[in-house]
């Protein structure tokens, strides 16, 4: 049963368990408990912590989710757009990656204490958060299989267990020790991780694929999952650059600029359910769109998702500029008096992220991955040109004005290259009729 329960949902056309529609019911419910937790988890530390605490605990937060993006470049997202275009190895690859786990999380741990250098070296936070890595990798990679066999209702009920695991344990919060609170919120979210992991493992032992892969079937799936997605690897580093180093850059100048941008950030966690709901469900479904029904069934169903993207965005602008004081001082008090005016203009760049997800994942469909990479690198360069120097000269609102470029960059370069691409196939399949 285990291996016929994934290759039935994953043969032929990808036939998910549950109906398209209430399939993205699940996937915008599991991400919306993730970010919900995430934000609640954010909004605790903002008002436990002093703002200079904060600004070290959320660069240490940020750092955990730039090598959590590598790892999902390279593992799951591979898992979700192969486990779907090759059903008959999904079983083996789900196994090789598993293995794979024990050198990629100890790599990964010591890529986040490398980057405690820009400004998060304090031991027990390195600690906790070394622990917060291994476990969501553990717990990670059994959701996403789910993703791949269409199991979203048990992906959101595990999000679920998780996040109302990690916010009980966050509510003794205040009574931590003066020496270990700043390292208090990541050891609790290290602790709901862990939980989650458990709880995947128990639920799906009977289902889970075959462990037993031998050493070179492990290596071909790395390499295999390395070369489809070697350019959104790349992209990966890039990205970071353009869009997500300003906190870095500015945390050496002013640690309460640094906290207010990062109130500001997490505060459009909100928005960015839907960007990480997207980014989970978009590449299988791309995919599965593009194998079924052909390029301009994957046209239509990018152009709609755009319209989506473009009515919300506007809608939302201007709900921002006018609330997002009032918020900002009703969920984190008045010590963070600049984050207001980061969320409205913040929120550009998100706006800008949410067209990028698709488009990425019309990328991932049709091969253009490195498309993905020019466009951040673009962003990148920027960013350690003109951003860097809109930081020094301007401090908070340079960081603000680079971080929407840094967005805004990669989603302009990647519409032009899929844009370009996909006329240039229309061409040529028209000569060969």
């Amino acid at each position: 049963m285990p291996q016929g329960h994934w290759l039935r949902s994953l043969s032929g056309t990808v036939r998910l368990s549950l109906p398209a529609t209430n399939s993205r019911t699940w996937a915008l419910l599991d991400q919306a408990a993730q970010s919900a937790t995430n934000f609640l988890t954010m909004m605790v530390a903002a008002r436990t912590l002093r703002p200079a605490e904060f600004a070290v605990f959320s660069l240490a937060v940020l750092a955990t989710l730039l090598v959590a993006s590598f790892h999902r470049a390279w593992v799951t997202q591979p898992l979700n757009v192969l486990g779907n275009t090759h059903p008959e190895t999904y079983a083996t690859r789900l196994a090789a990656l598993w293995r794979a786990q024990w050198l990629l999380s100890p790599l990964a741990v010591l890529s986040f204490l490398a980057l405690s250098i820009l400004g998060f070296a304090s031991p027990p936070l390195l600690i906790s958060g070394g622990l917060y890595l291994l476990a969501f990798f553990g717990q990670e990679l059994h959701r996403r299989a789910a993703y791949t066999g269409g199991a979203l209702r048990r992906a959101a009920t595990i999000g679920l267990i998780i996040g109302t695991t990690q916010l009980l344990l966050l509510t003794g919060l205040s009574s931590v020790g003066e020496g270990y609170r700043l390292a208090s919120p990541m050891a609790m979210m290290a602790l709901a991780q862990g939980l989650g992991w458990l709880v995947w493992s128990l639920w799906t032992k009977d289902t889970s694929a075959p462990r037993h892969v031998s050493l070179p079937e492990v290596q071909a799936t790395l390499v295999e999952q390395f070369s489809h997605s070697q350019w959104v690897i790349a992209s990966q580093v890039v990205y970071w650059i353009a869009s997500q180093a300003y906190p870095f850059m500015l945390a050496p100048l002013d640690k309460t600029a640094t906290a207010n941008f990062a109130v500001g950030s997490g505060l459009l966690n909100i928005v960015n359910i839907v960007r990480l709901t997207l980014a989970n469900y978009l590449p299988a479904k791309c995919a599965a769109i593009e194998r079924a029904s052909g390029r301009s069934a994957l046209v239509t169903f990018m152009r709609r998702e755009l319209r989506h993207i473009a009515i919300g965005g506007a809608v939302m602008t201007a709900l921002l500029m006018v609330a997002a004081g009032p918020v900002v001082t009703f969920i984190y008090g008045h010590q963070y008096q600049q984050a207001p005016d980061v969320v409205r203009w913040l929120w550009l760049g998100v706006w800008a992220s949410l067209v990028s997800v698709v488009l990425n994942a019309v990328a991932l469909a049709i091969g253009q991955t490195r498309g993905i990479f020019t466009g951040n690198l673009l962003g990148a360069a920027f960013s350690l040109t003109a951003g860097l120097f809109l930081v020094r000269q301007f401090g908070l609102w340079g960081a603000i004005a680079g971080n929407v470029l840094g967005y805004g960059i990669p989603a302009v370069w990647q519409a032009i290259g899929i844009r370009r691409t996909l006329r240039t196939q229309a061409q040529e399949q028209a000569k060969a009729r």
